[in-house]
C-alpha cells in the first residue's frame, strides 16, 4: 500500500517511541486507532450517502429496474390499494372478517397439501 519495508516500519516506530515516550505511547496508539475508525466510518457514511443518491437518480430518471424498486418489496395487498384509500377508513368489523376469510384461506392449503401427499 504504502511500500514500506521492515526497517522503514521499525525506524517509524522507533522515532515515535522516542518522541512520544514509553509511558504515553499506549495511549497515543489508541488516540490513532480512534481517529481511524472514525476517519473509516466517515467513508463508510459518505459511500452509503453516494449510492443511496446514484438509486435515487436512478428511480426518479426511470432508469432503475423494476425489481430495484423499493415498492416491490411490500406485500401484494398493499402494493394494489387504491388511489384513494385513507389509512385507518376500516372498521374493526372489516379487519376481523378479513383476518378469518385469510385463516379460512391458509387452512385450506394446509389441507389441500396434506391430500396431496
Amino acid at each position: 500500500m504504502f511500500d514500506l519495508s521492515w526497517i522503514e516500519l521499525g525506524f517509524c516506530a522507533a522515532l515515535t517511541l522516542v518522541v512520544v515516550g514509553p509511558k504515553d505511547l499506549p495511549v497515543f496508539v489508541k488516540g490513532i486507532g480512534r481517529v481511524m475508525a472514525k476517519g473509516k466510518k466517515m467513508v463508510n457514511e459518505v459511500k452509503g450517502s453516494l449510492s443511496r443518491l446514484e438509486k435515487e437518480i436512478d428511480i426518479s430518471d426511470g432508469k432503475a429496474y423494476q425489481e430495484d424498486n423499493w415498492q416491490t418489496l411490500l406485500p401484494p395487498e398493499v402494493q394494489n390499494l387504491p388511489d384513494d384509500f385513507i389509512p385507518g377508513s376500516l372498521p374493526a368489523s372489516d379487519h376481523q372478517q378479513m383476518r378469518e376469510q385469510r385463516k379460512k384461506a391458509m387452512d385450506e392449503r394446509g389441507s389441500n397439501s396434506e391430500i396431496k401427499k
